[in-house]
């Protein structure tokens, strides 16, 4: 990954304007490494999801970032438009914070990306004093402090060159609106672009649905590895899934179960699909327990009753680790 070039604009909803930066920043080492490693963790994330614009030809975000990929010069001055207009769509609605806007022109694998990157205030308390009448007043206030050295981005978008025959046009992401379920602004409003529904999102998902359900509806522990392992196998070793065929082998002769199974998963849009094969690998890649700490092992050792046993106690369970040869306290660094 190569970055060419970032600015910073500050949308404040308490001003009436953007404070729009007149000059592009100084990719220093630090920064560099802050922007790699930003969008590295994007890339990286779950909720990145593919998408297209809507209504291309009157889409201004598309026409903004088309005009700095085809002409570089153009960036500052580009980049005060796509602020300009979140700002205008911030002080229309409550749900969207005051935030600073990175912009950065970047080169992932030989292809010219604009990243647009949401930067939230991370909130903190602190106190105020005030001297009145020979006596202290000291009261409890809140400050918004910008970004920490741990920052990550839960609104993105990456967008590069495209075609109207392309699969998608640009990559985005909205952790919260992801995860709750509901409209993302950022991506609706502001990119004005819709998530694709395609074989990697059906392959989440249904992990995610088939998982919980495993663990909610089989009442033991026996049979909730039983099936969990059917999961995994199913995913890791065919091509395919069968809504139909796969709810018949998890759930059986239990009819209201498998239509609210069915149900469940045709409200997050998942029907028949081709299984993305990296992305099963990476959520069977290891196996975590939750419990005072957590714990993560592999789908291979997780089976493996020579290295865990894991034993019903009420309705919690304990594990045990076997043939642990010695114990090391790492020192402090």
């Amino acid at each position: 990954m190569i970055i060419h070039k970032y600015t910073t604009h500050i949308l404040d909803k308490q001003s009436d304007v953007p404070l729009l930066n007149d000059y592009e920043g100084k990719i220093s080492l630090q920064v560099d490494k802050f922007l790699q490693r930003t969008i590295k963790k994007v890339l990286k994330e779950d909720s990145l999801r593919k998408a297209k614009f809507l209504d291309c030809k009157d889409n201004e975000i598309k026409k903004i970032t088309d005009e700095i990929l085809y002409n570089e010069k153009t960036f500052l001055e580009n980049s005060k438009e796509i602020a300009a207009y979140l700002f205008d769509i911030m002080k229309e609605t409550e749900q969207i914070e005051s935030c600073d806007l990175i912009i950065s022109l970047i080169t992932i694998k030989d292809e010219k990306i604009i990243a647009i990157i949401k930067v939230d205030y991370k909130k903190i308390y602190n106190h105020k004093i005030d001297f009145k009448d020979d006596k202290f007043d000291i009261q409890m206030i809140e400050n918004e402090i910008g970004i920490s050295e741990t920052f990550r981005a839960k609104q993105c978008a990456l967008i590069g060159v495209n075609g109207l025959n392309d699969e998608y046009d640009l990559r985005v992401i909205d952790i919260e609106a992801e995860k709750e379920n509901v409209k993302s602004l950022f991506i609706e409003e502001f990119i004005k672009a819709k998530n694709i529904i395609d074989d990697t999102y059906k392959t989440m998902k249904f992990i995610s649905i088939t998982s919980s359900w495993i663990n909610s509806y089989f009442n033991n522990l026996a049979s909730r590895v039983e099936n969990f392992n059917f999961l995994s196998y199913i995913m890791l070793n065919t091509s395919s899934i069968d809504i139909e065929d796969f709810s018949e082998k998890l759930l059986g002769n239990d009819k209201e179960a498998k239509e609210s199974f069915i149900e469940q998963l045709e409200s997050k849009d998942i029907t028949n699909f081709n299984i993305d094969k990296k992305i099963a690998e990476k959520r069977f890649k290891n196996i975590n327990l939750k419990g005072i700490f957590k714990f993560k092992c592999g789908l291979e050792e997780f089976n493996n009753p020579h290295v865990l046993k894991i034993v019903e106690d009420g309705d919690k369970y304990n594990l045990v680790i076997k043939n642990v040869g010695a114990l090391f306290v790492e020192s402090g660094r």
